[in-house]
């Protein structure tokens, strides 16, 4: 057998492997690369590469610098906020979450980070409404992934002018992109995915207790000595400071996004306001090995030509000149 072949029977593989259940989909994944490397569909050097991927430092110094937060009083006050609010229901509280989730999104141009810094903050809510965050954590990630750049606001009020070079690069003189072009498309799509995050995701997911619930009840009974007044400040500044730094820095030559999110879990650390072993295990391992697998996965896909005999395949499929709609419905079902 050739390497498309045995690449394409890993992927398989592994997507029975998710469906099974059997690991976790972490374990699935570093699997499903580790075969994919010692059967030569990946290179060992672009393998490791998932490892120091930026995203992937980002993704785990978010989650100490949203640690760091926790630790302090302030996502505490804010969840009393929000069921003050909310007046104890739990889908008005979500849906404050969500909204606050949907107005990162429009600063930030990565779900990741976005994900990042809404995590403990839901987490906590679900804690305090003694409500598994298997309840709010999907409807929380959706509006992540599925709002950001809704509105032209930081990175997007400019996008449409670098798409518009594009266009004329490639000899497009007639179409041109506007300010709120994308939003006008995107606008309806996002209010129906806020939607679907408020009131149908919850009664669909799992009801199901993860090892970060069982962490924060934990800790519940056992709630640690409050911060003094100087670590508790510093909890905040470094929370908002990282925040601004990965706002202003697409504006900023030479300044990448996970320096400032590794600078700001150093901070942390080295402030106090997190000991090292409580740094390490705030970091959500499953999730970031899950992405480090995931991007190996690709990257076979890719190399062995697996991902273009797949494209070709559907564009024959679709024949020479197919309906625009049609292939969007094709790219939105394939995946």
């Amino acid at each position: 057998m050739n390497q498309l072949t045995i690449c394409m029977i890993i992927f398989v593989l592994i997507i029975i492997g998710y469906m099974a259940g059997k690991f976790t989909m972490a374990t699935t994944a570093l699997l499903g690369m580790l075969l994919m490397m010692v059967t030569g569909c990946l290179s060992g050097e672009t393998a490791l590469s998932g490892f120091a991927n930026s995203s992937t430092i980002i993704m785990a110094c978010m989650f100490i610098v949203g640690a760091g937060l926790t630790r302090t009083q302030a996502v505490h006050k804010l969840s009393n906020l929000v069921y003050k609010i909310s007046g104890g229901s739990f889908t008005k509280g979500l849906a404050g979450y969500v909204l606050v989730t949907f107005a990162i999104a429009q600063l930030l141009g990565s779900s990741v980070l976005v994900f990042s810094i809404c995590y403990p903050l839901v987490l906590d809510y679900c804690r305090k409404m003694e409500v598994n965050s298997s309840k709010a954590m999907m409807s929380v990630g959706l509006v992540a992934i599925g709002s950001v750049g809704t509105l032209p606001i930081g990175f997007e009020a400019s996008q449409y002018l670098a798409n518009n070079t594009l266009l004329q690069t490639y000899g497009d003189t007639e179409h041109t992109f506007g300010m709120f072009s994308y939003a006008l498309g995107r606008i309806p799509i996002t209010i129906a995915v806020i939607l679907c995050a408020i009131f149908i995701i919850p009664k669909r997911v799992p009801d199901v207790a993860f090892s970060k619930d069982s962490e924060f009840q934990e800790n519940k009974r056992k709630e640690k000595t409050p911060l003094d007044p100087v670590r508790e400040a510093l909890g905040y500044l470094i929370f908002i400071g990282t925040v601004i730094g990965l706002l202003v820095q697409p504006y900023i030559p030479g300044l990448e996004s996970w320096v400032v999110c590794m600078a700001g879990a150093l901070l942390v650390v080295m402030t106090g306001v997190l000991g090292a072993r409580e740094a390490v295990s705030s970091v959500n391992w499953g999730v970031v090995f899950l992405y480090v697998g995931s991007l190996g996965i690709g990257n076979a896909l890719a190399e062995t030509g697996a991902g273009e005999m797949i494209g070709n395949t559907i564009s024959s499929m679709l024949g020479g000149q197919p309906n625009g709609y049609l292939v969007g419905l094709v790219f939105f079902a394939i995946p």
